[in-house]
């Protein structure tokens, strides 16, 4: 599934209002650059299951009540747009951290490419139930756009997909990246943004940002195990 759909999930007056409960949460946010002004709010397993899983499954306990108590109604909201796309049953897999914040305060070094390029691949580190039926071939990611920049922001794709890439030697790679065409998809508020995570991609950077600019985003993914969507992040 290299292709990038977008579905309606919520109007601008709903991102303001997450907007404004994420900022009364700021002191839940949790910081993940030391330099840099980048936090979330909610455990992350590309960040926090490495270099095991005793940090992530610590934060999916102390940060999924926050993030439940406050947005649940948002989450309800998700599970509508993407029935749309990926049908149902869809539910929450509340062994796992529910999806989840990035929130990029203003640095210019967010103008730059400093963002990994990568494919999403870390469900393959979480635990699942023990012989569950699990479809680790065609998995989803998503994005929901909650605030951005005044000159906007959005997502970086190339046509190179998870197989094509494992299979490649090192140098092989590096050619791969070199001879493929880069693709931007511009990201709009409330606008539902999925794809497979299987397809190599990286954030955008800012362009010409200002102090007041902020990208704060809903981030997630959904894996098909025992005949239902598990959402998780």
């Amino acid at each position: 599934m290299n292709e990038i759909f977008r579905i309606e999930a919520i109007d601008h007056s709903d991102c303001e209002r997450v907007r404004s409960t994420l900022l009364q949460l700021s002191e839940f946010w949790r910081k993940r650059n030391t330099k840099l002004p980048l936090f979330t709010l909610g455990a992350a397993t590309y960040i926090d299951s490495r270099p095991d899983l005793k940090t992530y499954y610590g934060y999916v306990k102390s940060d999924n009540p926050i993030l439940w108590e406050h947005f649940e109604w948002v989450y309800q909201r998700l599970v509508v747009a993407l029935g749309k796309y990926i049908g149902g049953p869809i539910n929450f897999d509340h062994d796992q951290a529910v999806p989840g914040f990035h929130l990029y305060r203003f640095h210019p070094a967010f103008e730059k490419n400093i963002a990994e390029i990568h494919f999403d691949r870390q469900q393959t580190r979480l635990r699942w139930p023990e012989n569950a039926e699990i479809d680790w071939s065609d998995p989803i990611s998503f994005t929901l756009p909650i605030a951005l920049p005044r000159t906007g922001g959005g997502l970086h794709t190339w046509e190179i997909d998870w197989q094509e890439f494992r299979e490649a030697g090192s140098e092989a790679r590096k050619l791969l990246i070199r001879d493929s065409s880069k693709t931007l998809h511009v990201y709009r508020l409330g606008e539902l943004v999925v794809h497979s995570g299987n397809q190599l991609h990286q954030v955008a950077p800012g362009v010409h940002l200002s102090p007041e600019d902020e990208r704060f985003t809903l981030q997630g993914h959904g894996l098909y195990c025992d005949g239902a969507w598990r959402l998780y992040w």
